[in-house]
Parts: C-alpha cells; sequence; structure tokens
C-alpha cells in the first residue's frame, strides 16, 4: 500500500444546536479525555476547528503551538517584540499583543483564537483506506506519527 493511500488524520465531530462541528485532532492519545477546542477565525467563511488534549487551557495552547497547525497562530519573526533594556538595566521584551507559547517559548498570535472546553458530546472520528490491514493498524498507524511528531518538535 502507498503511503498516500493511508489514514493521515483523526477528525472530531460533536452537534452544537442545529449545526455539525468537524475539525482535526492535533494530537489524539495526548491526555486522553482532557479535551480543548481551539477555534482560529482566519476569514468570513473560515474558521476552522481543532481538538486538543491537554491538562489546562495553557497546555493547550502549547500543544497547538507545538503542532504542525501552528503556522496559523505563529508571529513572523520580523514582527517579534524586541527586547528593550528598561530603567533599571533589566532587559525585558516590548510591549505587544503577542504571547510566548510551544516547547521553544516563540511568539504566537492569539488575537484571533477561541478556546473552550470540549463539549461531552465530542467524538473522534477515524477513516480508513479498505487496503488497510484494519482499524486497530490505522490506530496505531495514527499514535505513532503523533508520537513520532511530537518527539521531533
Amino acid at each position: 500500500m502507498k503511503d498516500n493511500d493511508k489514514v493521515s488524520e483523526v477528525t472530531f465531530t460533536f452537534r452544537d444546536g442545529d449545526n455539525d462541528i468537524t475539525g482535526i485532532v492535533v494530537n489524539p492519545g495526548g491526555w486522553f479525555g482532557k479535551v480543548y477546542l481551539v477555534q482560529i477565525a482566519i476569514a468570513n467563511a473560515l474558521n476552522p476547528f481543532y481538538a486538543v488534549e491537554a491538562d489546562s487551557e495553557q497546555d493547550a495552547i502549547d500543544e497547538f503551538a507545538d503542532s504542525r497547525f501552528s503556522h496559523h497562530i505563529d508571529v513572523d519573526e520580523e514582527d517579534w517584540p524586541k527586547a528593550v533594556e528598561g530603567d533599571d538595566g533589566d532587559i525585558t521584551d516590548e510591549e505587544s499583543d503577542y504571547f510566548r507559547a510551544g516547547n521553544d517559548g516563540h511568539w504566537v498570535d492569539l488575537s484571533n483564537v477561541g478556546l473552550t472546553k470540549a463539549p461531552m458530546s465530542l467524538r473522534y472520528t477515524i477513516t480508513w483506506n479498505p487496503l488497510q490491514d484494519d482499524v486497530s493498524a490505522v490506530i496505531d498507524q495514527q499514535l505513532y506519527i503523533v508520537r513520532d511528531e511530537m518527539a521531533d518538535a
């Protein structure tokens, strides 16, 4: 089986009133049951949802900042706050609306991010190609991919 035929993402779904909400799970199996929803406001019609397993809101932001989806919140290096010397001689970052997140503490912009605890009705969805052995192989493959991605971060 070719790699491009294999399942590459775990998705989620839940019902919010009359709407079905779907998105991508950033780190399935990361915290087992503690899930936060991250919604990124990109444009009027494009506001993707992501499920992030984390122990707290700050952990969810850090997990997202370390994921392959972090480009939605990363601040371009030329826009990073500059280091300035205060009156007392201490070096601090200039004031900004940006925050540090992720394992490396890089700058992120959370002004377009919504973060809430996931509803109890949220369910992960896994689809698989019939050529793959069985669903357990798909789950194992996805968990290996996620764990490898986290180890490389």
